[in-house]
């Protein structure tokens, strides 16, 4: 019986991509034999990703601006079977905190661990990866078991219903209402362009769009990574015919919109938390302050 390669998509800067070479080959006694693919840039790896199965994903976050958290959620979206794992500096614990909270499976510091060390480690996120699709596959088959009704004609749940359990991202279940959500960034997008340009023009209106846009979102249970899903298509669009002098201020004002979406999301669901009572603690009635 032939053995099947554990596949690995690495990420990771120009000067640190050839240290990778031999990195699962040849393996330990009982392990399983790797094969390590590596990129410089997270857009060649993403094209990777659609095209190939990899096991597992590991990027570098927190170098430069092109190897952001944007990165990590990037490559959770593209690859939801596929475990990730990030890598940090010493000095940038911060974002690898950040990585795991989004979805990575864990965070490695680098110079910290030896090649054995994150062998062990990349073995065990897989294994904690995997259980969590399979977990996440049988909660879907008991859904479909207990609320039939809510299936559609291909036997699928809608894709409102994927998305609420979070095994799609909104650009997979809901592409039309996506699409919306793109134009509608873009357009805000485009609006800051122009107030950052005359710099008497307002922005209330920007603001209360994206605040319009929160609400949306907050309606399909969309998440972090639908906003920066969002973000990162209406950016790349807009930034193709754009010469570098204005490229630059799209990117800038890009930033601070996600910022402020990515805030309004979070205090609706916040808001929505605490109106069922989510400062309720045992001990303590609604009304009532704790001492």
């Amino acid at each position: 019986m032939t053995e099947t390669l554990l596949r690995v998509l690495v990420v990771d800067q120009p000067d640190a991509a050839e240290s990778w070479e031999g990195f699962l080959s040849p393996g330990e006694k009982g392990e399983r034999r790797g094969q390590v693919v590596c990129f410089t840039d997270v857009g060649s790896a993403i094209l990777r990703l659609r095209s190939e199965p990899f096991d597992v994903a590991i990027m570098t976050v927190g170098a430069s601006e092109a190897f952001g958290l944007e990165g990590i959620c990037r490559l959770l979206a593209e690859g939801p079977e596929t475990a990730t794992i990030a890598i940090v500096d010493a000095t940038n614990l911060y974002a690898g905190r950040e990585a795991v909270r989004l979805g990575a499976e864990d965070c490695w510091v680098r110079g910290e661990l030896t090649d054995l060390a994150m062998r062990h480690s990349l073995r065990c996120a897989l294994d904690r990866h995997r259980r969590m699709v399979d977990l996440r596959a049988r909660w879907l088959e008991e859904v479909k078991r207990r609320e039939g009704d809510t299936l559609i004609a291909t036997g699928q749940l809608r894709p409102e219903t994927l998305h609420a359990l979070h095994l799609k991202t909104l650009q997979v279940t809901a592409p039309l209402l996506f699409e919306a959500m793109v134009n509608r960034y873009q357009d805000q997008l485009d609006s800051a362009f122009e107030a950052r340009l005359y710099r008497n023009l307002p922005r209330d209106r920007i603001s209360k769009e994206l605040k319009l846009m929160a609400a949306d979102l907050q309606s399909v249970t969309a998440g972090p990574r639908d906003v920066v899903d969002i973000h990162t298509t209406a950016l790349r669009r807009r930034l193709n015919d754009e010469p570098p002098s204005r490229a630059a201020i799209h990117v800038e004002e890009a930033r601070v919109l996600s910022l402020d979406l990515m805030g309004q999301l979070v205090a609706r669901y916040r808001n929505a938390w605490l109106a069922r009572g989510g400062l309720v603690r045992e001990g303590h009635h609604a009304g009532t302050r704790p001492r």
